[in-house]
């Protein structure tokens, strides 16, 4: 259901194709014009550093949508990730580039049969982070961003209850009504 929203908000948002890629924003402000150059420059820096990268991202992910969820997100059903448009904005363009791939990351595993499951997650989420920390390594100057990333991995966002907990934010912060989320958060 909650992917089913997220593809709506896609239809739409504003946007164009950077890179070969559909890139869009679920704001229709300036913000929007900053965000969609912002993640021109992370493509254009993978696209640059690691030609093997660039090609399975666009292989792999059919879109971006930058909104207001937190972090980022692959949504299996539609071949396209989430990044929050704090997140592009606040960060660098190596920091975006290193989210693209990370989410690209987990479009090739769910592409090749690695299901996001809870036996699986912590597994995926390593392999993603070692996919954005191999990406960042290639890139002069990025030892903070890559130590960052080692440093990820000593926490677990990656569980179950973390994710509910995010999801819930998320969607308080697209202004859904509580009924909806807590319909949206049951188990099933």
């Amino acid at each position: 259901m909650r992917d089913l929203l997220w593809r709506l908000v896609f239809r739409l948002s504003q946007g164009r194709e950077i890179e070969g890629m559909e890139v869009r924003v679920s704001d229709d402000s300036s913000t929007a014009e900053r965000v969609l150059e912002r993640a021109a420059e992370a493509l254009r820096l993978i696209a640059a550093v690691d030609q093997v990268s660039y090609g399975r991202i666009r292989e792999d992910l059919k879109w971006i949508l930058f909104t207001s969820a937190s972090g980022g997100r692959y949504l299996p059903r539609f071949a396209g990730c989430l990044i929050g448009m704090d997140y592009a904005l606040r960060h660098g363009t190596l920091d975006l580039a290193m989210m693209i791939v990370h989410e690209a990351t987990h479009a090739r595993l769910w592409r090749i049969g690695c299901r996001y499951d809870e036996p699986n997650r912590e597994r995926v989420e390593r392999i993603c982070v070692d996919a954005e920390i191999a990406f960042a390594a290639k890139v002069p100057g990025s030892e903070e961003a890559v130590a960052r990333s080692r440093q990820l991995l000593e926490t677990q966002w990656w569980t179950h209850a973390e994710h509910v907990n995010r999801s819930r934010r998320e969607l308080r912060a697209l202004g859904c009504p509580e009924w909806l989320i807590r319909l949206l958060s049951r188990e099933p």
